[in-house]
């Protein structure tokens, strides 16, 4: 029958005392097939199992080195998975303190992921780096402000040195302030003006001495004729004129 196998079972049933065998209370001859168990292995990734019991009494073989046999829950079967010693070794080769890393070297294995294991606190992530440890715990609250001040910032964003998080938020500036290389900045308000202040404790210009500035920020002129009859008011007028046959001195007086 090909590779099924076929099992005769003769029962003799008792109804009442002995086997009759006449049908009445006697023997009944029931013929039973018993179907061959099929084992549930494979090499494939879907839907087979790779080790373990082939659930017929035999096993579907053993895991390469470094690995070991795993009950993968997702979808209920046996696959060989990176055993927790060779994941423990590759974590600290790695310099791995928390996060999961990707073992590369093990071949025709289903779970090649390895948990590391975390000692990182409440509020840290595990940050990533390029370089050695490559996994790392770190808490932005508590070690960001030594970077800020490190890196001499009141405000903005400074890189943590790490792939992630790659910046530390030092900080926002207050209203009317922006930030500038990691400083707090009162940018001047000086546009259409030529006097007065700028709006961070500076000026936004000087007027002539003979000036002053308006409420609109502009150099006005003040005409000076104290003391003068005659001559420049000093804003482009005059203070008079003298009578004719006398000329404007110096000090503005008619001679």
């Amino acid at each position: 029958m090909g590779t099924r196998s076929k099992l005769i079972i003769l029962i003799c049933w008792m109804v009442t005392v002995g086997c009759g065998g006449n049908g009445h209370g006697g023997e009944a001859d029931v013929a039973v097939e018993a179907v061959e168990c099929v084992p549930r292995c494979g090499s494939s990734y879907e839907g087979w199992d790779h080790c373990g019991s082939d659930g017929c009494g035999g096993t579907c073989g053993t895991c390469p080195t470094g690995t070991e046999c795993r009950l993968f829950s997702d979808e209920g079967r046996n696959v060989c998975g990176v055993s927790d010693a060779k994941c423990h070794e590759f974590c600290l080769e790695q310099g791995a303190e928390c996060g999961t890393l990707s073992v590369p070297f093990v071949e025709f294995v289903h779970d090649r992921m390895c948990a590391c294991s975390s000692i990182c606190l409440e509020g840290d992530v595990c940050g990533e780096s390029d370089v050695p440890p490559r996994r790392v715990c770190f808490n932005p609250a508590t070690e960001c402000p030594g970077i800020c001040a490190a890196a001499g910032a009141a405000c903005g964003e400074v890189p943590t040195g790490l792939q992630s998080p790659k910046e530390c938020d030092c900080g926002q500036c207050a209203d009317g302030t922006e930030c500038e290389n990691g400083k707090c900045i009162c940018p001047p308000d000086c546009q259409g003006k030529e006097c007065g202040p700028d709006g961070c404790g500076g000026k936004c210009g000087e007027c002539a001495v003979n000036e002053v500035c308006t409420i609109d920020a502009k150099c006005q002129c003040i005409a000076s004729c104290k003391d003068k009859e005659c001559g420049d008011d000093g804003c482009g007028g005059n203070c008079g004129t003298c009578p004719e046959g006398q000329a404007c001195n110096a000090q503005g007086k008619c001679e």
